[in-house]
């Protein structure tokens, strides 16, 4: 080949993933490899930054694209570095770049000889600087401290990574609140669970992100056989059905009280049906507690106050507050009840009175409101159930957005909160086998997420058993 010719090639392969893909040995790509590769091709063209995600049945071929994408990108751009990585180095070495080697062995002899595929890395012409470089997502520090105008990180399993790796690479891939011009950010994997961050970027930050999925049924070159077995053992209608096959995350995590497609879909309930619906009212003890705020209380710098109005089985009205006075945000509870024309008798108000709330109590008691204090660790009414208060409200809430009666204000935190937080069967003579919802610091160091402020304001506005609290007189004597 003539240098003018391979100089022609050089181009040509550097501009169109597809040419170079024929040219070094990968199959012709499926129609669903074929969306996502377009997508990346005419980003790269462009010289915008890409970041997809997609989700994917098992024997799509998912594999066989990341290893072309980081194949090519690695190509395109001299020096540019490409890092693959995976939650082990075994997938890496003997997946991804395993890969890599096959369809090479397949390609054109001159594209062959351009890469060199070693343990851990492969090295275009000899120069160690050029090529992909393989790297677990185990330590934060592993993408650190990495900066290229045209960076490119994929991730595989992306359903195994840890909140705090995506936040390393994320940095990596960022030029302070800027993103790298002409990055490229690809992860793939089979959505195993939804208590991890690759659920987050098809739901509440699917905005952010490409997103595709890989289903199963519809690839041509999975082996049906295969389906018809996971058919066979586990049933149409099962999670496992849904993650092997369809490329859909499981339905719930078996340690979360709700799921985000219930909770989205208690948006889409219209707030009027829902305020007017006596169809599930049977459920709130009793029946006329149709007016009742949920209030939040901040207790840290970071935590927000969250007041949520609700009008039978509609949140009418929510505020947050960042690092504001509580009294400031219970007077604004009493400003949204007096334009919503609701009077003192028929207002109920749930509020947290643990930590700093407890000092806020005599303000709804000074003010003659109906005020029941609810203490996260308190005593359940269902105390042979649960194990405090703040987990019988949980599966309460959990009850009603099950069977999708309420409207909810369609925000992603609030649905994060609430879809995210887990439970478990306490032991011990004291947990009884009751169900117990894991404790904000928990949730909090689990998910890196902040403080779940909104979910528990939300579980206080739907709480049912704020009738009877409110029928203790209110207080005489010093205040506390």
């Amino acid at each position: 080949m003539s240098l003018r010719t391979f100089e022609r090639l050089f181009k040509i392969l550097r501009m169109n993933i597809f040419a170079f893909m024929k040219a070094a040995g990968w199959p012709e790509p499926t129609w669903q490899q074929r969306l996502v590769l377009e997508d990346i091709n005419k980003a790269c063209l462009r010289g915008e930054p890409f970041y997809g995600a997609v989700k994917s049945g098992q024997g799509v071929g998912k594999t066989n694209m990341e290893a072309a994408v980081g194949a090519w990108r690695a190509f395109r751009s001299y020096g540019a570095p490409t890092y693959v990585t995976a939650p082990t180095m075994r997938q890496c070495k003997d997946v991804f770049l395993k890969e890599l080697r096959m369809c090479l062995d397949r390609g054109d002899p001159s594209i062959k000889a351009m890469f060199e595929v070693q343990a851990t890395r492969a090295i275009i012409c000899g120069m160690k600087d050029w090529g992909v470089v393989a790297v677990t997502s185990t330590k934060p520090e592993n993408f650190q401290g990495l900066h290229h105008p045209h960076m490119s990180i994929i991730a595989d399993e992306g359903s195994g990574i840890p909140a705090d790796i995506w936040e390393a690479i994320f940095g990596t891939l960022s030029q302070g609140d800027q993103q790298v011009p002409d990055a490229l950010f690809l992860t793939c994997g089979n959505p195993n669970t939804r208590d991890c961050e690759f659920f987050s970027f098809f739901h509440t930050k699917r905005d952010q992100f490409s997103t595709y999925t890989m289903n199963s049924l519809e690839s041509p070159i999975v082996n049906k056989d295969n389906v018809r077995r996971i058919i066979d053992l586990y049933g149409i209608d099962s999670d496992v059905y849904r993650v092997r096959v369809l490329g859909e995350f499981p339905l719930q995590d078996p340690n979360c009280v709700m799921n985000s497609d219930d909770l989205e879909a208690c948006t889409r309930i219209p707030m009027v049906e829902a305020a007017t619906s006596r169809k599930h009212l049977q459920h709130m003890v009793p029946a006329m507690r149709m007016k009742q705020f949920g209030i939040d209380l901040a207790r840290y710098g970071s935590d927000k106050s969250v007041i949520y109005r609700r009008s039978g089985l509609a949140v009418a009205e929510q505020k947050h507050f960042s690092k504001t006075d509580p009294s400031i945000v219970v007077a604004n509870a009493y400003e949204m009840q007096h334009r919503a024309g609701w009077s003192d008798k028929e207002a109920y108000y749930v509020a947290d009175a643990d930590g700093m709330g407890q000092g806020m109590m005599h303000l709804f008691y000074d003010a003659g409101k109906q005020i029941t204090e609810f203490h996260n660790g308190g005593t359940a009414r269902a105390s042979s159930q649960y194990f405090d208060k703040i987990s019988e409200a949980m599966f309460e809430l959990g009850a009603l957005v099950k069977a999708r009666c309420i409207h909810i204000p369609n925000d992603s935190q609030l649905i994060r909160e609430l879809s995210t937080r887990q439970y478990n069967m306490a032991g011990g003579k004291l947990g009884r086998g009751r169900l117990k919802i894991e404790k904000k610091e928990i949730f909090v160091k689990r998910t890196g997420e902040g403080s779940p402020d909104r979910g528990d304001a939300a579980c206080m506005a739907f709480y049912p058993y704020a009738y009877g609290a409110t029928k203790i007189a209110r207080r005489r004597g010093p205040r506390r």
